[in-house]
């Protein structure tokens, strides 16, 4: 039985949809990370160091700012997002997961080394990209809180500022309304 329900809760449309979520956002995710790869390929300021890091840094706020509209453009190819979620959980075992595992560690492992040939790597470049990092992420962090915090005052402007009066002898409550509640209220 336990089983049975464990497979049920797996299987359920909830977490196949969440499931699809998450392979569309990893794709978009993906996207992104290609379009920056050649962008960066792209640029042609080779000999002026500066110059290029901060034109990164602007084309990774760019790309990432992007990301709703990326996963927005994905959205009409959802079933066949869905059809693989249905896919993953139908055959997962642990030799799928480690066929998987190799697939996703060959793919990027080939990726890295065909984009290591693009660059000489050495500990200053090592270190520019980590406080290049640094700075796109406080960046990005600043403006999605800046953004939450401006809705939530939106919302405390805007929040009604009547007082609900309600009569104990109109107040009625079904009790099959509030899921899990197994006492009645009585008014």
């Amino acid at each position: 039985m336990k089983q049975y329900l464990k497979y049920k809760l797996v299987t359920s449309s909830l977490v196949k949809n969440e499931i699809t979520c998450l392979l569309i956002s990893c794709t978009s995710w993906i996207i992104e990370l290609v379009i920056y790869v050649f962008i960066n390929i792209l640029l042609p300021f080779q000999q002026y160091f500066w110059i290029r890091y901060f034109l990164e840094i602007i084309i990774s706020l760019i790309l990432s700012m992007s990301s709703p509209y990326i996963i927005s453009g994905l959205q009409p190819h959802k079933p066949s997002f869905y059809r693989i979620s249905e896919y993953i959980i139908e055959n997962f075992s642990l030799n799928f997961f480690n066929r998987i595992k190799k697939i996703v560690v060959i793919s990027l492992g080939s990726i890295s080394l065909i984009l290591l040939q693009f660059n000489q790597v050495d500990n200053f470049l090592i270190s520019i990209y980590i406080i290049q990092y640094m700075v796109i992420f406080i960046l990005i962090d600043q403006m999605q809180q800046n953004s939450a915090m401006a809705r939530l005052i939106s919302v405390y402007y805007n929040y009604p500022r009547v007082k609900l009066y309600v009569r104990k002898s109109q107040l009625q409550i079904q009790e099959n309304h509030f899921p899990g509640h197994r006492r009645s209220i009585s008014g």
